[in-house]
């Protein structure tokens, strides 16, 4: 018969035997090994996260269409006072920056396309130079006259139904 210490070595032997055999099992059953098997890799431990947030379904986003376009849209202009002086209303850098606000009125039945030009000769740029607008919407719009084309001119602004004039004066 064995001695009491080869018994207790051969249970345990045993026992780490079944474990490794149930674990090996496990990993099978779960496709670690056939995946190793394939790629080529030495499957790893990870560590399992310890939250799973649920993503509740949501339905995608939908764009809020513009009214069609109105050829009675009525356009507004800010400043109202419907002149601008460089050196009084404008920021003075390389070149003068000026701003003013096109407006679609809210009682519009359509979408109001507007745009802007100029009688000042030179680089004079909007920004931006046109768009669409909804009712009761409005855009800043940055007018930009470089130093040396300062000369008196106007600022008009195109609306379907109308057109504001902003006279310009350095």
């Amino acid at each position: 018969m064995w001695p009491v210490t080869s018994r207790r070595f051969a249970v345990r032997s045993a026992v780490l035997l079944l474990s490794v055999l149930m674990f090996a099992s496990a990993l099978t059953a779960c496709g670690a090994t056939s995946l190793a098997v394939r790629t080529g890799a030495t499957p790893t431990a990870t560590a399992a996260p310890t939250h799973i947030p649920t993503l509740a379904p949501t339905e995608p986003p939908t764009a809020t269409p513009n009214p069609p376009l109105s050829s009675s849209a009525i356009l507004d202009v800010r400043p109202s006072s419907m002149s601008l002086v460089g050196h009084l209303d404008c920021i003075k850098g390389s070149a003068y920056s000026c701003a003013a606000r096109v407006l679609a009125r809210s009682s519009n039945t359509g979408s109001l396309r507007w745009s802007a030009s100029t009688t000042v000769p030179g680089a004079v740029a909007f920004s931006p130079a046109s768009g669409v607008l909804a009712p009761g919407q409005s855009t800043l719009i940055t007018i930009t006259v470089p130093l040396n084309d300062c000369t008196r001119g106007l600022f008009v602004f195109h609306g379907p139904a109308n057109t504001h004039t902003i006279s310009w004066a350095c």
